[in-house]
């Protein structure tokens, strides 16, 4: 019936048609091969990512069980060569995903205490060669979240107070600690530390992508990708991110989920 309609058009109009149709062919088709290169381009760092840790599990077992002959100094730095290798892996991976057109997080119910715990410990040679002190604060206390989205995130605050902290002080800490805010009708988990903190000018950048702020020179030599990948995930997540700070004494990010009730 259509053919049929565009058989009586008038040659000018049945000539413009023609044309339209393929223009439209060739967007689909663009846009079809625009699909496929990010599939292709989400299976690669996929396929990467998975290679690349193999050699820096190598080098962590290396670090690990030949300890005994490196000097004290060298040993701290290769181990922080090691972590960072591993973030930055960790973080292109989950950049990737961000950017992915489907996104395959699975919601459900999560232990608050239990990924603080997770986290804590994959970090805790780090931080005790940081002379970093641990503390967990978090009740029995489950949202409803995805499992390694919500580990990221915290894989990223517990980097940020090692990169950060405040070599001055004698003692330094980490604290994870987590309520039930009932006027709120939400749950706030918040990882606080004393380390050099960011000032209060910074505070609507510190989610942008490649912001560090120039105040120390750690902070001008990092990738300001770290805040920036947590800030998206919480996002997808439905996570509300805030910070706090004073300058030269401390930084808090605070994540506060909404209660859903589970039966």
């Amino acid at each position: 019936r259509a053919a049929r309609y565009i058989e009586i058009l008038p040659l000018r109009e049945r000539e413009q048609l023609a044309k339209t149709s393929e223009k439209l062919r060739e967007k689909e088709n663009a846009l079809l091969e625009e699909q496929q290169m990010q599939k292709d381009y989400e299976e690669y760092i996929e396929t990467w990512v998975h290679e690349i840790k193999i050699p820096l599990s190598l080098m962590t077992l290396l670090l690990d069980n030949r300890r005994e002959e490196m000097s004290p100094l060298l040993y701290q730095r290769m181990l922080y060569i090691s972590n960072q290798m591993s973030e930055y892996v960790t973080q292109i991976l989950y950049y990737a995903r961000l950017k992915a057109s489907h996104k395959d997080y699975r919601f459900e119910p999560v232990s608050l205490r239990e990924c603080c715990g997770e986290i804590l410990e994959q970090y805790g040679t780090l931080l005790r060669e940081e002379q970093i002190r641990p503390s967990l604060n978090v009740k029995d206390i489950h949202v409803l979240t995805d499992r390694k989205g919500l580990l990221f995130i915290l894989a990223q605050a517990v980097s940020n107070a090692c990169k950060y902290k405040d070599d001055r002080k004698e003692e330094k800490i980490l604290c994870l600690s987590g309520s039930l805010l009932t006027e709120e009708n939400a749950i706030c988990l918040s990882i606080h530390d004393n380390g050099i903190g960011v000032k209060r000018a910074d505070f609507p950048f510190l989610f942008d992508r490649g912001f560090t702020g120039d105040t120390d020179e750690r902070k001008r030599k990092a990738t300001g990708m770290g805040l920036y990948l947590a800030g998206q995930m919480a996002k997808n997540l439905h996570i509300e991110l805030s910070v706090g700070s004073v300058y030269r004494e401390s930084f808090t990010l605070t994540l506060k989920f909404p209660v859903v009730h589970m039966q």
